[in-house]
Formats: structure tokens, C-alpha cells, sequence
């Protein structure tokens, strides 16, 4: 009688345990489904969006996703490119009046290339004078801030008056100088004469690090600078 009652929970325990399973065939049918009802749903939400006048909240967003491709790009996009493709995205757009869904990706892809034409706008616009590579020569420039480091040595940010020995003609207009010591009673606004070693920023030393180079592309760094030999000049 034991054994008899030992089997029946056996085969109701095999029996729960089945209705739970999932096969292979019924999973990829339910994927399939999550996908179609997300395809069925996502035209919903993008009418809806419309309807409620929210759509214009995705044009920044498209837009900075552009100026993210420019910036990514391996090599720089040229403006005709970006103009030429701007051109032909928005006549398909006016070409696609009678489908809601086409002029809506289409008007994301103006975005999104309108992004790379600002980013390019702004690299024209800024224009920065960047050192090809290391070079010795003498600066004379004006004092805008001084701050001494951890080692009791000095940083001097200046604004270049003139260069010479060589006169750089894609000098910077701004530098960071680096020195052991500065003349006593220099102080802001002064104008300091050295023989500096400027640098260039370095890019990044492995792929995905910080891109120094680019940082002074855009106007955020100065390029560095060791001081050898310093006095200060008239004011």
C-alpha cells in the first residue's frame, strides 16, 4: 500500500512539473510574439507622442547623436559631404508626404546629419593653430595666472605677445609654462621673456583613453611648455 501511494506522488509531482516546462518551440514562439507586439506597438507610441506635441523633444537628441558621429568618425567628414547628404535626405522627406512613419525617420536623419553640420560649423569656427610637433624657441607673452605645483615649482599660464628664434608662424595664441623658479615680485599682468620647449598635446596612448589632442582642437587646453630660461620684461 505504501509503494502504491509512492508512485501516485511520483506521477503528480512529474505531472506539476510538466505543466511548468517550457519547451524549445513554445520559447521562440513567445519571443516572436514580444517582437511583432513591440513592432505593432512602437507607431502607437510614436503617434501618440505626436498627437501630444512631445515629438521635438527628440530633435536635440538626434542632433547630439550627430555631432557624436562627426566627432567618432575616423576620419573628418568633409562639409560638402554633410551638405550634399543634408540636401537629398530632406527631399526624400518632402517626397514622402503621404507616409506618416517615412517622414518621421527621415526627419530623425536630418537631424542627425543637421548635428554632424554643427559639428563641423564649429571645427570651421574655431579654427585652432595647433604645433605639428616639439619645438625650442623663445616666448614673450603676457602673465595670466601663476600657481605653484606639489614640487614648489611654478605653472604660468601666458598670452604669446610675439616669438622668436624661430618666430613661429602657427604659434599658440596661449601656453602653460612650466618652471623651476620665476623672477622675484613677478606676479599677474607682468610680462615674462623665456626660452621655453613647447609640446604638443598628446592624443590617447590606447584606444578608448582620453584624446588630449582633441581637447585643444576645441579650445579647452593650452599646449604645455618647459621653461629654461626666464626674466621678466617691461610691463
Amino acid at each position: 500500500m505504501d509503494s502504491l501511494l509512492t508512485m501516485v506522488a511520483a506521477d503528480a509531482a512529474a505531472i506539476d512539473d510538466n505543466r511548468f516546462a517550457i519547451t524549445v518551440p513554445e520559447r521562440e514562439g513567445f519571443a516572436r510574439s514580444q517582437i511583432s507586439s513591440i513592432r505593432r506597438a512602437v507607431p502607437t507610441v510614436l503617434n501618440s507622442e505626436m498627437e501630444r506635441g512631445k515629438l521635438f523633444l527628440l530633435v536635440p537628441v538626434f542632433t547630439g547623436t550627430g555631432a557624436i558621429f562627426y566627432f567618432a568618425a575616423a576620419t573628418e567628414p568633409r562639409l560638402s559631404a554633410i551638405l550634399c547628404g543634408l540636401t537629398a535626405v530632406a527631399g526624400l522627406h518632402a517626397l514622402a508626404h503621404a507616409r506618416a512613419m517615412a517622414r518621421l525617420l527621415l526627419l530623425l536623419c536630418i537631424a542627425i546629419i543637421a548635428g554632424m553640420l554643427c559639428a563641423k560649423l564649429e571645427t570651421i569656427r574655431s579654427s585652432t593653430r595647433m604645433l605639428g610637433s616639439e619645438i625650442t624657441t623663445r616666448i614673450t607673452g603676457r602673465i595670466v595666472a601663476m600657481a605653484k605645483d606639489a614640487k614648489g615649482g611654478w605653472r604660468v599660464t601666458m598670452d604669446v605677445i610675439s616669438t622668436t628664434r624661430p618666430a613661429l608662424r602657427y604659434g599658440p595664441d596661449r601656453v602653460v609654462v612650466s618652471a623651476r623658479a620665476l623672477p622675484r615680485n613677478v606676479k599677474i599682468g607682468d610680462g615674462l621673456s623665456a626660452l621655453v620647449h613647447l609640446r604638443p598635446q598628446s592624443g590617447p596612448v590606447r584606444p578608448g583613453n582620453y584624446d588630449f589632442a582633441f581637447t585643444i582642437t576645441i579650445g579647452v587646453l593650452e599646449p604645455t611648455a618647459s621653461c629654461w630660461e626666464g626674466r621678466t620684461s617691461s610691463r
